[in-house]
């Protein structure tokens, strides 16, 4: 386990996804995740990404592609209503 309580695949995928965001400006495919570090399906991918989120590293939105970004994702509340909105992918 790393410093961080990752283990070197999670490790390896939190970085891997970092730096795919940076250069690319949007989140990794789960395909483009599996190639990039050898994992051999896509349910892999899923298991270590779902871990990531767990942990607080990265946010996903469900059933959207690529919508993957770093951190938990921001806390946004309606102004008429005060219910919890979840933010579309790529914004804050």
């Amino acid at each position: 386990m790393s410093d961080m309580g990752l283990t070197p695949q999670q490790a390896k995928t939190l970085a891997f996804i970092s730096e795919y965001l940076a250069e690319h400006g949007v989140g990794p495919s789960f395909a483009e995740i599996m190639v990039a570090l050898d994992i051999k399906s896509k349910s892999g991918v899923h298991r270590v990404v779902s871990a990531l989120e767990e942990r607080g590293h990265i946010h996903t939105m469900k059933h959207r592609a690529r919508a993957i970004s770093l951190g938990r994702a921001p806390v946004l509340r309606c102004p008429r209503c005060q219910c919890y909105i979840e933010p579309y992918a790529g914004r804050a």
